[in-house]
């Protein structure tokens, strides 16, 4: 029987390619020793080339680190945070506590990410005003071990304790808008006792000489600020001011806000015939106050005149929509990139070895006078 042809020896010519190498290559994960590997190089240069200090140790050549660049780029290298963060105590994550999640907060994170938002991981948590779930993200960030923390906070004492034990193991904290003097920590805020003398400094001008202030349900600092502003301007005129309730008080429920602007605006008018101007602390006390003054058969800026604090007035009746609103307004952005940069600062002392210096920053405001506002008629 004819033996079979041997087939021909495979050479390097005819071999198959080696097919090049993928993500799916490593299904446990492509990591520093898997580049180190594919490109001969040892471990040591690949971390180096994939730090973030790398002009500071340049211990290979800018050749090398593209080469490792370019290989992490093609296997979907990603960095382990975690292990870096045991390796490094440097979890390059900050926490932010914030109030709410509406229009104004979104506008103080644009400020923030604008100088953290590349460097750093931002973890949120909103309290809504809920003393005990503020608690709860403050702890949380401090199980988590973030390098810092940007509070927007609800300005309850009830947390102090948690704040001070915070600052004390050294964390960098910067409080925004609201604050405790006696934390000793930087602070951005606005220019609240400002915002209240501009807003009553407005009616005044417009020849208003019986205006009424309509407090917050929060009695944290910057409300109180405000207040504060509305009282000293109407006493430097030599006029009577007068708040709505007469003293600070503290909600918690924000269900109730709506039904608590009400009931302020009935008893002004239960006591006071218009026509006169009232303040709100936020333009938040503008819908259920204007919808108070018209079932009373009132108009506005006629009978009652209406002005506020505040970014934009949101009002959950369309009809009730017909002008702009009065408004003595800030820069919440400017707020958010002043506050990440004092945060900042306190990080790289603090990594320094270098004492943080608290410094208290604050962004003026501006009247943008609306329809909701005219001038007295004799």
């Amino acid at each position: 029987m004819p033996r079979k042809a041997a087939s021909p020896a495979r050479t390097k010519k005819n071999a198959k390619p080696k097919p090049a190498p993928s993500p799916h290559s490593y299904p446990n994960g492509v990591t520093m020793s898997t580049l180190a590997a594919e490109l001969n190089l040892s471990r040591a240069a690949v971390s180096y080339a994939l730090s973030g200090d790398w002009e500071e140790r340049r211990r290979i050549s800018e050749a090398t680190r593209q080469m490792v660049l370019e290989k992490a780029g093609e296997l979907g290298y990603r960095r382990n945070r975690i292990a870096t963060s045991l390796r490094t105590q440097k979890t390059r994550a900050i926490g932010i506590v914030l109030v709410g999640l509406g229009t104004e907060s979104h506008i103080l994170f644009r400020g923030i990410e604008s100088v953290l938002g590349e460097d750093f991981t931002l973890l949120f948590g909103a309290s809504h005003y809920d003393v005990a779930r503020e608690r709860r993200v403050l702890d949380s960030f401090d199980e988590y071990r973030v390098e810092g923390i940007l509070l927007l906070g609800t300005g309850s004492r009830e947390n102090l304790p948690t704040l001070r034990a915070l600052v004390a193991k050294g964390l960098p904290l910067v409080q925004i808008d609201r604050y405790f003097s006696e934390l000793q920590t930087s602070v951005v805020e606005a220019d609240n006792e400002g915002l209240g003398a501009m807003l009553t400094e407005h009616l005044i001008g417009l020849g208003h000489r019986r205006i009424f202030y309509i407090r917050s349900p929060h009695d944290h600092s910057g409300n109180l600020a405000r207040a504060t502003g509305y009282e000293k301007q109407m006493r430097r005129h030599r006029l009577k001011p007068e708040c709505f309730p007469p003293s600070p008080v503290d909600h918690t429920d924000p269900d109730s806000y709506a039904g608590y602007y009400a009931e302020q605006m009935r008893r002004i008018l239960a006591i006071h015939p218009p026509p006169f101007g009232v303040i709100g602390n936020s333009t938040a006390v503008i819908p259920s106050a204007l919808a108070v003054v018209e079932e009373a058969g009132y108009r506005c800026p006629e009978d009652v005149a209406f002005c506020a604090a505040g970014l934009k007035v949101e009002v959950p009746y369309p009809h009730l929509m017909r002008f702009r609103f009065s408004v003595a307004q800030w820069s919440t952005e400017e707020m958010g990139r002043k506050a990440a940069q004092l945060l900042l600062t306190q990080i790289e002392d603090r990594r320094a070895s270098r004492a943080m210096t608290p410094q208290h920053l604050v962004v003026r405001g501006r009247m943008v006078p609306g329809q909701s506002t005219a001038r007295v008629v004799d």
